[in-house]
């Protein structure tokens, strides 16, 4: 990467995956570094990301923390796209994951969350079952390196690896290690002073209140979640264990930090909210769904146990198929009419089709034998589509099997959701008006420009929003300025 202010393309873990790219403006050069991102769940470990403004709220860099709540959900306070860290030393604040393009937030470790890599072995190590993030040496043949023995400087530093945060999900390549940054991790390890905290439910196992004891080491709570729980002793002399991240709880405050040891600051993953699980997200019976862009060995990897690897799975990716039933694991049964067949995916394996709805902008693909066959039983093509290919239309409805209808100039054809590309939401009253050439597409203006690509600016719904978020932390510590971004199809 040649410019500190580049194009970023973000890949995302969780339910499904996507790409899309931040762009910026001040910065004329197109360079891209790719990535990682995890989703969030209560219990990860966490340090502050790239984005970060507000001073030393963790404690300073290289302070640790625990995801002890999600925003956006039912029971959370916290505006979507925000996730509430309770930081080891005192502090419990929320922070942006993906709320106004902003990355708080960074991963230290998966493992308190239960993230565990079945069938793989760390070669530095010997540890099996990996737990937490794995980290795939690219340079070499089956070699794999567990969480901390990677920001332990095991192998060849000049190597690039793959992150994998959790193993359900593809991986990320990250640059070698040699010359990257490093910072010290600290906070509840061993030899730390700490007292009882904000989930504390023990009664006076620690003597009473405000009695200092120490972490003697971090342990597994049994075999449900790694480094999740530390070993406290007492000055009475009871020892237990008590939660640093199981489950999202916190049962102890620390008062004096110790240094946990040194990570690859750059190569963590960002902590990101995933999107609400909308209708035109989730994937359910009779929805459409595509199999999304996975290295070739990792999806094998992720179909062991989820229906199994059949070698024609690789003549569908890309395709638009039909969910015909959704498993209780979640695994998805997909029918694929016109090369008459079934699989059954993992459920990490395939992304959900747009189901459009009248008066949104679309495109229609440009790649004419893809479209014609999925066309197929699909309104069928005709030659008059030519003309069109790449071009911009207007949905005008949409039939109870996705398929919709849009009119581009003087046509109006049916359409398998998979041929178009959504360029914009738009609304019932637009659904009459034509949009017959790219020339006319592309020199519409917006009616409004929303306050988040106007540093500086904010809309009177973007400050109710914000609110929230925003008491929290100090008046003298601006939100990151908002940049510009869009979707895109691709994953990585």
């Amino acid at each position: 990467c040649l410019s500190p202010c580049s194009e970023k393309i973000y890949w995302r873990e969780g339910e499904s995956l996507w790409s899309f790219w931040r762009e910026d403006i001040a910065c004329g050069l197109h360079c891209h570094q790719f990535v990682v991102m995890a989703a969030a769940c209560p219990g990860l470990r966490v340090v502050r990301g790239p984005d970060w403004r507000w001073a030393a709220q963790d404690g300073g860099e290289g302070g640790v923390g625990t995801v002890v709540e999600v925003g956006g959900k039912a029971d959370s306070s916290s505006p979507e796209a925000t996730a509430v860290i309770q930081w080891d030393l005192a502090n419990k604040t929320n922070y942006r994951c993906g709320y106004e393009d902003a990355y708080d937030i960074r991963v230290l470790d998966t493992a308190s969350a239960g993230a565990q890599h079945f069938g793989v072995t760390c070669d530095a190590c010997k540890d099996t079952n990996i737990f937490g993030i794995r980290w795939k040496c690219r340079e070499c043949d089956d070699f794999d390196l567990c969480n901390w023995c990677y920001h332990d400087g095991a192998h060849d530093l000049e190597h690039r690896f793959y992150v994998i945060p959790t193993a359900d999900t593809g991986r990320v390549e990250v640059d070698a290690r040699n010359g990257a940054m490093m910072i010290m991790s600290k906070g509840m390890f061993a030899g730390a002073k700490i007292c009882r905290g904000p989930d504390w439910q023990w009664g006076d196992q620690d003597g009473g209140s405000g009695i200092t004891g120490e972490v003697e080491e971090l342990r597994n709570w049994e075999t449900e979640s790694v480094r999740s729980v530390a070993q406290i002793k007492w000055p009475n002399g009871q020892r237990n264990v008590y939660r640093v991240g199981h489950a999202g709880k916190v049962d102890i405050t620390c008062l004096q930090a110790a240094e946990g040891g040194r990570y690859y600051r750059d190569h963590l993953p960002l902590l990101v909210i995933p999107d609400a699980a909308g209708d035109g997200n989730r994937v359910n019976s009779g929805g459409l769904v595509q199999v999304i862009g996975l290295e070739l060995d990792v999806w094998k990897v992720m179909q062991d146990g989820h229906g199994g690897w059949v070698d024609d799975m690789v003549k569908v990716m890309g395709q638009v198929g039909e969910v015909v039933k959704v498993e209780e694991n979640g695994d998805v049964q997909v029918w694929y009419a016109k090369d008459m067949f079934k699989f059954r995916f993992h459920p990490a394996v395939v992304s959900p089709v747009t189901k459009y709805e009248p008066g949104d902008r679309v495109r229609l693909l440009d790649d004419r034998e893809a479209v014609k066959a999925m066309l197929i039983n699909h309104g069928e093509w005709t030659d008059g589509m030519a003309a069109f290919l790449g071009r911009m239309g207007i949905v005008t409805n949409r039939l109870g099997n996705n398929d919709c209808r849009a009119k581009f100039g003087p046509h109006t054809w049916l359409f398998h959701p998979g041929c178009l590309e959504l360029i914009s939401k738009g609304s019932q009253s637009t659904q009459s008006r034509p949009a017959a050439t790219v020339e006319e597409a592309t020199a519409d203006k917006p009616a409004t420009t929303t306050a988040a690509t106007t540093p500086g600016k904010t809309s009177g719904a973007t400050v109710a929003a914000k609110e929230p978020l925003q008491h929290k932390h100090s008046e003298n510590e601006d939100h990151a300025a908002a940049v510009v971004a869009a979707a895109t199809a691709a994953a990585v």
